[in-house]
Protein backbone atom coordinates (compact mmCIF):
# COMPACT_ATOMS: atom_id res chain seq x y z
CA UNK A 1 0.00 0.00 0.00
CA UNK A 2 1.96 3.39 -0.88
CA UNK A 3 0.11 6.93 -0.06
CA UNK A 4 -0.67 8.72 -2.70
CA UNK A 5 0.41 6.22 -5.35
CA UNK A 6 -0.86 3.30 -7.62
CA UNK A 7 -0.75 0.00 -5.84
CA UNK A 8 0.65 -3.27 -7.44
CA UNK A 9 -2.01 -5.96 -7.75
CA UNK A 10 -0.32 -9.10 -7.28
CA UNK A 11 -2.00 -12.15 -7.00
CA UNK A 12 -1.13 -13.09 -3.43
CA UNK A 13 -3.37 -9.61 -2.90
CA UNK A 14 -6.34 -11.09 -4.49
CA UNK A 15 -8.24 -14.18 -3.61
CA UNK A 16 -9.71 -15.04 -6.95
CA UNK A 17 -6.69 -15.76 -9.78
CA UNK A 18 -9.70 -15.33 -12.83
CA UNK A 19 -10.25 -11.55 -11.21
CA UNK A 20 -5.91 -10.95 -10.94
CA UNK A 21 -5.89 -12.15 -14.85
CA UNK A 22 -9.12 -9.52 -15.90
CA UNK A 23 -7.05 -6.20 -13.61
CA UNK A 24 -4.14 -7.13 -16.50
CA UNK A 25 -6.19 -6.65 -19.09
CA UNK A 26 -6.30 -2.86 -20.44
CA UNK A 27 -4.03 -2.00 -17.07
CA UNK A 28 -2.75 0.76 -17.70
CA UNK A 29 -6.11 2.61 -18.39
CA UNK A 30 -7.77 1.23 -15.62
CA UNK A 31 -5.12 2.81 -13.56
CA UNK A 32 -5.55 5.90 -15.19
CA UNK A 33 -9.32 5.88 -14.61
CA UNK A 34 -9.06 4.87 -11.05
CA UNK A 35 -7.03 7.52 -10.19
CA UNK A 36 -8.87 9.90 -11.94
CA UNK A 37 -12.33 8.55 -9.74
CA UNK A 38 -10.46 8.25 -6.37
CA UNK A 39 -10.43 11.99 -6.52
CA UNK A 40 -13.91 12.62 -6.73
CA UNK A 41 -14.16 10.78 -3.15
CA UNK A 42 -14.32 11.93 0.45
CA UNK A 43 -14.30 10.91 4.06
CA UNK A 44 -17.60 9.84 5.17
CA UNK A 45 -18.97 9.30 1.71
CA UNK A 46 -21.40 6.99 0.81
CA UNK A 47 -20.91 4.79 -2.10
CA UNK A 48 -21.90 2.19 -4.81
CA UNK A 49 -19.68 0.28 -6.40
CA UNK A 50 -19.83 -2.48 -9.01
CA UNK A 51 -17.66 -5.93 -9.14
CA UNK A 52 -15.41 -4.83 -12.19
CA UNK A 53 -11.64 -4.95 -11.58
CA UNK A 54 -11.82 -1.45 -13.58
CA UNK A 55 -12.96 -0.21 -10.16
CA UNK A 56 -11.37 -2.56 -8.09
CA UNK A 57 -8.48 -0.49 -8.81
CA UNK A 58 -10.40 2.68 -7.66
CA UNK A 59 -10.74 0.81 -4.29
CA UNK A 60 -7.21 0.30 -3.74
CA UNK A 61 -7.11 3.87 -3.58
CA UNK A 62 -9.50 4.63 -1.19
CA UNK A 63 -8.27 2.26 1.83
CA UNK A 64 -6.81 5.12 3.35
CA UNK A 65 -10.38 6.85 3.17
CA UNK A 66 -12.51 7.05 6.77
CA UNK A 67 -16.12 6.07 7.42
CA UNK A 68 -17.14 5.40 3.57
CA UNK A 69 -20.12 3.37 3.19
CA UNK A 70 -19.91 1.18 0.20
CA UNK A 71 -22.94 -1.32 -1.48
CA UNK A 72 -20.62 -3.64 -3.66
CA UNK A 73 -21.13 -6.63 -5.96
CA UNK A 74 -17.63 -7.49 -5.81
CA UNK A 75 -16.41 -9.61 -3.22
CA UNK A 76 -12.36 -8.81 -3.76
CA UNK A 77 -13.75 -4.84 -3.46
CA UNK A 78 -15.64 -5.78 -0.41
CA UNK A 79 -12.71 -7.76 1.17
CA UNK A 80 -10.76 -5.19 0.23
CA UNK A 81 -12.08 -2.12 1.67
CA UNK A 82 -13.50 -3.53 5.14
CA UNK A 83 -9.96 -4.20 6.57
CA UNK A 84 -10.47 -0.43 7.18
CA UNK A 85 -12.55 -1.18 10.23
CA UNK A 86 -14.04 2.74 10.24
CA UNK A 87 -15.72 1.93 7.16
CA UNK A 88 -18.81 0.12 6.40
CA UNK A 89 -19.02 -2.23 3.41
CA UNK A 90 -22.29 -4.03 2.46
CA UNK A 91 -22.87 -6.82 -0.20
CA UNK A 92 -25.68 -6.14 -2.93
CA UNK A 93 -26.98 -8.73 -3.27
CA UNK A 94 -26.79 -12.66 -1.51
CA UNK A 95 -25.97 -15.11 -4.03
CA UNK A 96 -22.47 -15.64 -4.83
CA UNK A 97 -21.81 -16.57 -8.24
CA UNK A 98 -19.69 -19.69 -9.66
CA UNK A 99 -16.69 -17.43 -10.53
CA UNK A 100 -16.02 -16.52 -6.85
CA UNK A 101 -15.86 -12.86 -7.26
CA UNK A 102 -19.09 -11.37 -7.74
CA UNK A 103 -22.50 -11.43 -6.23
CA UNK A 104 -25.54 -11.66 -8.20
CA UNK A 105 -29.41 -11.51 -7.37
CA UNK A 106 -32.03 -8.99 -6.40
CA UNK A 107 -30.68 -5.99 -5.01
CA UNK A 108 -31.48 -6.46 -1.34
CA UNK A 109 -34.28 -4.64 -0.52
CA UNK A 110 -33.11 -2.39 2.46
CA UNK A 111 -31.15 -0.87 0.20
CA UNK A 112 -33.14 -0.09 -2.17
CA UNK A 113 -35.93 1.22 0.32
CA UNK A 114 -33.53 3.01 2.46
CA UNK A 115 -29.92 3.38 1.04
CA UNK A 116 -28.63 6.85 -0.87
CA UNK A 117 -24.89 7.09 -1.72
CA UNK A 118 -23.50 9.97 -3.09
CA UNK A 119 -21.60 8.48 -6.55
CA UNK A 120 -22.04 5.22 -7.90
CA UNK A 121 -18.69 3.92 -10.03
CA UNK A 122 -19.41 1.40 -12.33
CA UNK A 123 -18.26 -0.36 -15.89
CA UNK A 124 -19.34 -2.31 -18.35
CA UNK A 125 -18.47 -4.63 -21.15
CA UNK A 126 -19.92 -2.62 -24.32
CA UNK A 127 -20.73 1.05 -24.89
CA UNK A 128 -23.18 2.41 -27.93
CA UNK A 129 -24.80 5.40 -28.45
CA UNK A 130 -27.36 3.82 -29.81
CA UNK A 131 -27.83 0.64 -26.77
CA UNK A 132 -25.98 2.40 -23.73
CA UNK A 133 -24.29 0.26 -21.34
CA UNK A 134 -24.71 -3.34 -21.38
CA UNK A 135 -23.03 -6.64 -19.95
CA UNK A 136 -22.42 -10.10 -21.07
CA UNK A 137 -23.83 -11.93 -18.18
CA UNK A 138 -27.45 -10.98 -17.60
CA UNK A 139 -27.18 -11.96 -13.89
CA UNK A 140 -25.11 -9.05 -13.05
CA UNK A 141 -26.10 -6.80 -15.16
CA UNK A 142 -29.65 -7.07 -13.75
CA UNK A 143 -27.86 -6.50 -10.69
CA UNK A 144 -26.76 -3.20 -11.86
CA UNK A 145 -29.23 -1.63 -13.63
CA UNK A 146 -30.75 -2.02 -9.95
CA UNK A 147 -27.34 -0.70 -7.98
CA UNK A 148 -27.32 2.69 -10.21
CA UNK A 149 -30.72 3.67 -8.84
CA UNK A 150 -29.38 4.04 -5.10
CA UNK A 151 -27.23 7.29 -6.62
CA UNK A 152 -27.35 10.81 -6.75
CA UNK A 153 -24.24 10.44 -9.21
CA UNK A 154 -23.62 7.48 -11.71
CA UNK A 155 -20.20 7.80 -13.37
CA UNK A 156 -19.31 5.00 -15.77
CA UNK A 157 -15.64 4.26 -15.77
CA UNK A 158 -14.86 2.43 -19.43
CA UNK A 159 -11.98 2.10 -21.07
CA UNK A 160 -11.34 2.63 -24.79
CA UNK A 161 -11.76 -1.04 -25.49
CA UNK A 162 -15.62 -1.14 -24.63
CA UNK A 163 -16.27 1.46 -27.43
CA UNK A 164 -18.97 0.09 -29.86
CA UNK A 165 -19.52 -3.21 -28.55
CA UNK A 166 -22.93 -4.12 -28.08
CA UNK A 167 -23.54 -7.63 -25.69
CA UNK A 168 -26.29 -9.15 -24.05
CA UNK A 169 -28.32 -7.39 -21.59
CA UNK A 170 -28.28 -3.42 -21.27
CA UNK A 171 -28.37 -2.54 -17.30
CA UNK A 172 -28.05 1.34 -18.43
CA UNK A 173 -29.63 3.94 -20.84
CA UNK A 174 -27.06 6.76 -21.65
CA UNK A 175 -29.22 9.11 -20.03
CA UNK A 176 -28.71 7.55 -16.89
CA UNK A 177 -25.28 8.37 -16.88
CA UNK A 178 -23.92 11.68 -14.97
CA UNK A 179 -20.21 11.47 -16.50
CA UNK A 180 -17.95 9.32 -18.32
CA UNK A 181 -14.73 8.76 -18.01
CA UNK A 182 -12.00 7.16 -20.32
CA UNK A 183 -8.73 6.83 -21.78
CA UNK A 184 -6.73 8.44 -24.33
CA UNK A 185 -6.64 5.40 -26.51
CA UNK A 186 -10.15 5.69 -27.30
CA UNK A 187 -10.64 6.42 -31.43
CA UNK A 188 -11.74 10.06 -32.11
CA UNK A 189 -14.34 8.46 -34.56
CA UNK A 190 -15.90 6.97 -31.44
CA UNK A 191 -15.89 10.08 -28.98
CA UNK A 192 -17.37 11.87 -31.94
CA UNK A 193 -20.28 8.99 -32.35
CA UNK A 194 -20.85 9.57 -28.39
CA UNK A 195 -20.85 12.93 -28.21
CA UNK A 196 -24.33 13.25 -31.12
CA UNK A 197 -26.29 11.78 -28.41
CA UNK A 198 -24.72 11.56 -24.87
CA UNK A 199 -25.55 14.85 -22.71
CA UNK A 200 -23.05 14.05 -19.56
CA UNK A 201 -20.00 15.02 -20.17
CA UNK A 202 -16.87 12.71 -21.09
CA UNK A 203 -13.23 12.78 -19.53
CA UNK A 204 -10.47 11.58 -21.12
CA UNK A 205 -7.41 10.80 -19.07
CA UNK A 206 -4.02 10.10 -20.18
CA UNK A 207 -0.42 9.60 -17.81
CA UNK A 208 -0.36 13.56 -18.56
CA UNK A 209 -3.22 14.50 -19.58
CA UNK A 210 -6.70 15.20 -19.13
CA UNK A 211 -9.49 16.38 -21.45
CA UNK A 212 -12.94 17.25 -20.63
CA UNK A 213 -15.63 16.96 -23.86
CA UNK A 214 -19.16 18.27 -23.70
CA UNK A 215 -21.82 17.80 -26.25
CA UNK A 216 -21.94 20.21 -29.31
CA UNK A 217 -25.81 21.43 -28.36
CA UNK A 218 -25.95 23.82 -31.33
CA UNK A 219 -26.17 20.22 -33.31
CA UNK A 220 -29.55 18.35 -33.64
CA UNK A 221 -29.29 15.09 -31.86
CA UNK A 222 -30.48 11.92 -34.53
CA UNK A 223 -33.59 10.57 -34.14
CA UNK A 224 -33.20 6.87 -32.70
CA UNK A 225 -35.59 4.10 -32.77
CA UNK A 226 -35.69 0.83 -31.26
CA UNK A 227 -37.81 -1.87 -32.69
CA UNK A 228 -38.51 -5.40 -31.44
CA UNK A 229 -41.02 -8.01 -30.73
CA UNK A 230 -44.10 -7.47 -28.48
CA UNK A 231 -42.82 -10.36 -26.41
CA UNK A 232 -39.28 -9.39 -25.35
CA UNK A 233 -38.95 -6.98 -23.02
CA UNK A 234 -37.55 -3.75 -23.30
CA UNK A 235 -34.25 -4.58 -21.75
CA UNK A 236 -33.84 -7.69 -24.28
CA UNK A 237 -31.41 -6.19 -27.17
CA UNK A 238 -33.18 -6.80 -30.58
CA UNK A 239 -30.45 -8.65 -32.94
Amino acid sequence: RVRGGAVVIKANGIRNKAFVDRTQVNRQAKELMGQWAANLVKDGDALVLDASSTVYYLATLLTEHQNLTVVTNGLETALLLAQNPLNKVILAATTVRHDGHTVIGNLQPDLLNHFFASKCFITCSGLAPEQGLTDVDVDEAHLKSQMIKLANQVIALVDHSKFGKINTYRFAELNQIDHLVTDDMVSDIALSALQQTANFPITVVGASTEKIIKRDVTKPRPNIYRIGFGNLTERILFA
